[in-house]
């Protein structure tokens, strides 16, 4: 958690949704924000997993919202969504997307 929370200097939420799954919360980015912050955290983990020779991989959704989402369930839901294609179109990715879009 300390190599997802370093690093990133927008406002954020980290919270473990359960297993070894993890939503990250940026309320004050947008689209282009969100793709920084995120590329730059999945690279931070990738690098801590190489220094410590440990075959984890990142697959990440990340959904822009333009106008505020109806609840929190629906931004966890449609930003598994994204990442759940990122793992059946072979791992170790990021899917973006935007709602409204």
């Amino acid at each position: 958690m300390q190599a997802i929370c370093s690093g990133i200097c927008v406002k954020q939420i980290l919270l473990r949704v359960g297993g070894d799954e993890f939503a990250i919360l940026l309320p004050e980015a947008g689209a282009e924000a969100a793709q920084i912050v995120i590329s730059k955290m999945q690279r931070m983990l990738l690098d801590e997993m190489w220094l410590n020779n440990w075959p984890v991989t990142f697959s990440i959704g990340v959904m822009t919202f333009t106008a505020p989402a109806n609840s929190v369930d629906e931004v966890l839901s449609m930003a598994d969504k994204l990442m759940y294609s990122v793992k059946t179109n072979g791992k170790n990715n990021i899917c973006y997307a935007t709602h409204p879009g």
